[in-house]
């Protein structure tokens, strides 16, 4: 932390003044008023660009992705068989269907 104080000439995470971010051994200025928290906030929003525009890339990538991966069940659906297994005295009952009467069993 000392590192980045010195790096970013800042003091304190969140509150220059409270002692518990700011203990003796920091060396910190009693004239600083920049954070260290507001330091790390503009070193990576020079280095990414604008938030917005990496959450937007980002969205947009996993949307490409979600997309294909639907075109990609619906082709495999294409070629997927379903096969149909005698489980002996199994019934298929279909939907709506409320007692053995309604089959004419």
């Amino acid at each position: 932390m000392q590192d980045i104080q010195e790096r970013g000439a800042c003091c304190g995470w969140m509150d220059v003044n409270s002692p518990a971010e700011n203990p003796a051994w920091m060396a910190c200025d009693a004239a600083t008023t920049y954070t260290c928290n507001e330091y790390f906030r503009d070193t990576l929003s020079s280095q990414f660009g604008s938030l917005q525009n990496v959450t937007l890339a980002l969205s947009i990538v996993q949307l490409v992705l979600m997309i294909s991966t639907f075109a990609l069940i619906c082709r495999l659906k294409e070629f997927y068989k379903s096969e149909n297994i005698d489980f002996g005295d199994y019934v298929h009952v279909p939907f709506g269907v409320r007692s053995l009467q309604d089959l004419g069993l």
